[in-house]
């Protein structure tokens, strides 16, 4: 039996290793290397407040993406951390309903579980194409100024106020080195928590495509069968399995919503931040990365807001699904009532909040529209600084 999706092998990582390590002995030495790496994280974030404080407005924009990715990574991974336990349980939950579904056809969970591979893969394809070109481009000028130019640059992945005289060979090395770790733990961290993400997005959406054929089995019987009594407990069991896929929806929901708050905050931002570069830009050389870069912040918007629409979709299809299943006139009054519940419950559509928003699609709409508007003000307060 299908039991159910498989969880991907990004969601072990970084932050993963600290939900799983109560259950494989054989990572121990995982939350040491985690929290090493987000000290050092922490420091380097610390380093670039200072940059873009006493930075002019392009300089301090052209470092503020890559500060927010940091203050990012260390707040989801936070969350994660201290919410470890009852991520662990609402996966067990969500593994236990799906070995308690009793549904002959598992086409549905298949087909969930490859896009939903699909999409970890093309994901963790973009973050670290993102920092492969934040790595490499900086190496690359290095060595074409060493090889046809007078003098050497040096040029660091980011800017930040590193205590260290870069313009030495042997500290521009330590200081190259401990940019590297701040993009490595950035790739990781976040690509485990995106794609722990849509994992339980696709696993909750298997679970009402399961629903789904649930009823349609049910109607199927309905017909056939004439002891109400039996039809009365085979629509029972169906309706607890509602009832429990909205429970654990519901959890989830109060589990990701301070997380997909701070996301969808700081991602546009970030948005907002890589277009104004990518309009202002100077040197030829950044194009590669602020382009890669931007594409990867649209596809992270975009995987949060079309999931949550996802599950929106889904979960009120479960309305139309009872209403057309059933022959109504054939149905037995007292089946007739108990069947009004799901129906009045499945049309209220099961939402991916954020505190002050709903993720779906026209979330997404709006901050692309907002979007042109902040890069206006920027321009504008560019405009206005120079002419002054």
């Amino acid at each position: 039996m299908y039991k159910y999706l498989r969880i991907p092998y990004f969601s072990f990582r970084v932050i993963g290793i600290n939900l799983w390590a109560q259950q494989d002995q054989r990572i121990t030495s995982a939350p040491c290397r985690y929290y090493s790496w987000t000290l050092a994280t922490a420091i380097i974030i610390i380093l670039m407040g200072f940059y873009i404080y006493t930075s002019d407005q392009d300089k301090a924009i052209q470092v503020l993406t890559v500060f927010l990715q940091g203050v990012l990574c260390i707040i989801k991974s936070g969350m994660f951390v201290a919410k470890g336990r009852r991520f662990i349980k609402l996966i067990r939950n969500l593994d236990a309903l799906a070995d308690a579904a009793t549904v002959k056809e598992w086409s549905e969970w298949r087909h969930e579980n490859d896009w939903q591979q699909c999409i970890v893969r093309v994901y963790y394809i973009c973050c670290t194409s993102t920092g492969t070109l934040y790595c490499t481009v900086p190496a690359v000028i290095l060595l074409y100024s060493q090889c046809f130019r007078e003098h050497t640059v040096f040029i660091l992945p980011f800017d930040a106020a590193f205590p260290l005289d870069t313009g030495h060979l042997f500290f521009y090395t330590v200081s190259y080195l401990w940019c590297i770790s701040f993009i490595i733990y950035a790739i990781h961290a976040i690509t485990a928590m995106d794609s722990l993400f849509c994992w339980f997005i696709f696993n909750i959406s298997a679970h009402f495509r399961t629903l789904q054929h649930e009823l349609q089995n049910v109607a199927k019987t309905s017909a056939d069968v004439e002891d109400s009594a039996c039809l009365h407990s085979k629509i029972t069991e169906t309706l607890h399995y509602h009832r429990r896929i909205i429970e654990l929806s519901a959890e989830f929901d109060e589990l990701y919503a301070p997380i997909v708050f701070i996301e969808i905050s700081v991602s546009y931002l970030k948005l907002c931040f890589s277009a104004y570069n990518l309009i202002n830009l100077g040197d030829i050389s950044g194009l590669p990365v602020i382009a890669v870069g931007l594409v990867t912040i649209t596809f992270q918007l975009c995987n949060y807001c079309f999931s949550g629409e996802k599950l929106k979709s889904v979960s009120k299809v479960v309305s139309d699904r009872i209403y057309l299943a059933f022959s109504w006139e054939r149905v037995p009054p007292p089946l007739r009532r108990l069947l009004i519940l799901p129906l009045m419950r499945a049309q209220r559509a099961t939402n991916l909040t954020g505190f002050l928003f709903v993720v779906d699609h026209s979330l997404l709409v709006w901050i692309f529209k907002t979007t042109g508007s902040i890069i206006g003000f920027l321009s504008a307060t560019k405009s206005e600084n120079t002419t002054s």
